[in-house]
């Protein structure tokens, strides 16, 4: 390339956006002897402008005095999991929001039937909050004499692993 490994951290930040420069000359500083190895994602912007992620496995290496001799760093270009992982963010808001809006009564549960959420709407129709739902308190909900079935037919449908349906 033409430079000196004294140009390699200017030539290395021209790539970093100005706002991420601090965090990389604070990455670098912190490490010891004791620290010498970490890890360190950020944006990069390409000569065409498109920005794209990087992720950089960052070893120091120390003299026997213990100074910094050198670095040696392995990056990898990381933009399509930073893209799936906004994606997939985007998509829990927006079910987030569904889940909050909705009328019916939304709750997920294990494999073995216990409950582990129920949407806002549940409170409303039983009077129960989440927490006094979770596990198998939704039974409380139901009138200790009706509680039998609803229960069999729970257990049936966790066992069978097949969708919950009854009237109460």
């Amino acid at each position: 390339f033409g430079r000196t490994k004294e140009d390699l951290p200017a030539l290395f930040l021209e790539l970093i956006p100005e706002a991420e420069h601090e965090r990389i000359r604070a990455h670098f500083a912190s490490f010891s002897p004791q620290r010498s190895r970490a890890l360190n994602e950020h944006r990069v912007t390409l000569a065409t402008g498109e920005i794209r992620w990087q992720q950089w496995t960052n070893q120091a290496l120390f003299d026997a005095q213990g100074r910094l001799a050198e670095f040696q760093s392995v990056g990898r270009d990381i933009t399509e999991r930073k893209q799936a992982e906004e994606a997939l963010r985007e998509s829990e808001e927006r079910l987030s929001a569904l889940v909050a809006a909705s009328v019916d009564v939304i709750w997920r549960t294990s494999a073995t039937g216990e409950v582990l959420f129920v949407s806002p709407s549940w409170e409303a129709l039983t009077g129960q909050t989440a927490e006094q739902a979770r596990q198998f308190g939704w039974l409380e909900s139901i009138h200790p004499d009706d509680r039998a079935r609803p229960m069999a037919v729970w257990m049936a449908a966790a066992a069978e692993k097949r969708p919950y349906q009854s009237e109460m």
